[in-house]
């Protein structure tokens, strides 16, 4: 089972719950919409998907607690998959 780590996000302003990651890639789990049953929250991104650039420094932001939901918003990179239940 993987252990996702929360994102504290200092300001209180992200979508984005907890993340995993490995040297790879990183899987985000975004925050409930309640306005919306069984939404895909789990986004995995990898190196393959979105490019070394991106992961490498969505990883920085995630470990930094701060940035990584705007990060997203403005960059888009692509994902390589996406559920509602958790991803491994």
């Amino acid at each position: 089972m993987t252990t996702y780590i929360k994102y504290i996000d200092y300001n209180s302003n992200s979508n984005i719950e907890s993340y995993f990651y490995g040297s790879d890639f990183i899987i985000i789990e975004f925050k409930d919409n309640p306005k919306k049953y069984n939404e895909d929250r789990y986004y995995k991104y990898t190196y393959f998907s979105a490019g070394h650039s991106h992961i490498n420094e969505m990883i920085r932001l995630a470990k930094q607690n701060d940035g990584l939901n705007s990060y997203i918003s403005k960059h888009k990179p692509k994902y390589q998959i996406k559920s509602p239940n958790s991803i491994n």
